[in-house]
């Protein structure tokens, strides 16, 4: 049986796998808004679309610190990231990411 141990089927799959044309995931992706409590369905599985923290964070270093934190603040707000991920991502203590967060107002 061709390609039953090859490691690249599954490679760059996160987070589940959903089967179908673009039309029927993006339905499927209404139900996974991630602001809605969904009793039963674990988190990651409900921001299943959501970046990764290296999508979200690819010139970090390179940023001003106003623009890494707006970063922070968008992936905290907009894609449900944990602040202790994020924190441990770009190299800062959880509790400064937890402030750059408050602070957003």
């Amino acid at each position: 049986m061709e390609g039953i141990e090859k490691d690249e089927l599954m490679k760059g799959v996160k987070d589940g796998l959903y089967l179908g044309d673009q039309g029927g995931i993006e339905k499927l992706k209404e139900p996974l808004e991630p602001d809605r409590a969904s009793d039963g369905v674990p988190r990651y599985q409900r921001r299943a679309d959501r970046p990764s923290l290296s999508q979200l964070f690819k010139s970090v270093s390179k940023l001003r610190l106003e623009e890494r934190n707006v970063l922070i603040i968008k992936a905290v707000m907009d894609h449900g990231c944990s602040q202790a991920k994020i924190a441990s991502y770009v190299g800062l203590h959880y509790s400064t990411v937890s402030r750059i967060v408050k602070g957003r107002k």
